[in-house]
């Protein structure tokens, strides 16, 4: 009996010698502290602090708030470690665990639940139509709950190609549509349930269009050069493009574009009239310089000045309200023929449709360019004469 109760004891003592050398190292009491101390969650310039409950991290962001991409800064107590390691945490879309081990080893295991509000949003955010080669958006007013837009007449409404953006969680009824030939109700339901119809008006463009900047003081060189006897000007060499540029105010569907030339084509050096026909080309660039439409026109013989048109309802095009076309026209051999007419001018400074800046080009057979290239044209101080119709 008595070597039963000296063995109890000796065994004791190794335990409790034990578990003395596991909290202590070199004699030094080591930490035991495993909890999170702060949980914030980062993305852009937002930042959000989620309370701590017990072994739980719960919380809600908004219900349009992408719980992918995220930073974590998760502080612990000194000494003490993290698994996983926070920053390698990119998403927090499903559960996930933390375990923190304090420095004696003593590990706590937390859980961070974080979900997304109820979304009451119920909008369409975005309307586009892509159909016959034509791409738009519709303009959406969300206080009256009404879209509208005006197309080309080229485009058929009962065929129409669209893509609809509505609010984060909410579902979109009809889903598929096509037929906009008359009004049509689009209702968006909420996650939450509250629902918004729409009545969507869809219609051809029908109101004929027509402007006009004839305001003319200032004549620039156009076309080629036969002069052998100016300084720096090589006969039958250089070819002077016009350009001018546009902003609407309403979206367009254009059907013609004139220039203004002051006189017919003639050989400058003897001022003796072509009394040929000649051809003009015409580029219409967007903003990027990318050329979005070429078209040409052939100028009888017989012409002595005046607006020159060229025929665009065969191009398709579709111009949209506040944003810069550029078109730029030149004489078709230029160089070779050496005939010139004069671009009418304006050269007071204002603003409107007629103001939006002129452009002008030099190419030159010595150097083997032509004027179909964007960076031989540069802006002008001018604005020249044109004339554009179509149907808004």
């Amino acid at each position: 009996m008595k070597n039963n109760f000296n063995t109890l004891i000796t065994y004791l003592s190794i335990l409790i010698l034990s578990l003395s050398f596991s909290c202590t190292k070199n004699g030094i009491q080591l930490n035991e502290n495993n909890q999170i101390l702060s949980f914030t969650m980062n993305k852009g310039s937002f930042s959000k602090n989620f309370t701590i409950e017990g072994n739980s991290i719960i919380g809600e962001v908004d219900c349009d708030f992408d719980l992918e991409d995220i930073t974590l800064d998760i502080q612990i107590p000194h000494k003490a470690s993290i698994s996983p390691d926070p920053q390698q945490i990119t998403s927090l879309t499903k559960p996930i665990n933390f375990t923190i081990t304090a420095e004696n080893g003593q590990k706590n295991t937390y859980t961070v639940l974080i979900t997304k509000k109820t979304c009451n949003d119920n909008y369409i955010l975005e309307f586009q139509i892509n159909s016959n080669n034509f791409t738009t958006k519709a303009t959406i007013d969300n206080n009256k709950n009404i879209i509208t837009q005006r197309i080309p007449p080229y485009v058929n409404l009962s065929n129409l190609n669209t893509t609809i953006f509505i609010s984060e969680k909410a579902t979109l009824n009809p889903i598929n549509i096509s037929d906009f030939s008359s009004d049509v109700a689009i209702t968006v339901t909420s996650q939450s349930g509250i629902k918004r119809t729409y009545n969507v008006k869809i219609s051809h463009m029908d109101e004929s269009f027509m402007r006009t900047c004839n305001e003319m003081n200032a004549w620039k060189w156009f076309g080629g050069d036969d002069r052998d006897f100016v300084t720096g000007i090589i006969p039958y060499d250089r070819n002077v493009g016009t350009g001018q540029a546009i902003i609407l105010e309403k979206d367009l569907s254009p059907t013609s574009f004139s220039i203004h030339l002051r006189e017919g084509f003639r050989y400058d050096s003897n001022d003796n009239l072509y009394n040929q026909p000649v051809k003009i080309k015409l580029n219409i660039r967007n903003t990027n310089e990318e050329i979005i439409a070429t078209t040409i026109t052939e100028v009888s013989s017989n012409f002595n000045g005046g607006f020159i048109p060229f025929d665009l309802e065969s191009k398709k095009l579709f111009f949209k309200k506040n944003e810069k076309y550029i078109f730029q026209w030149y004489l078709i051999d230029g160089q070779k023929l050496g005939i010139t007419a004069s671009s009418s001018g304006n050269t007071n400074k204002s603003s409107g449709f007629c103001f939006n800046g002129g452009y002008t080009s030099t190419s030159h057979k010595r150097f083997n360019n032509n004027l179909n290239k964007a960076d031989l044209w540069h802006e002008h101080d001018w604005n020249f004469n044109i004339k554009i119709e179509g149907l808004q």
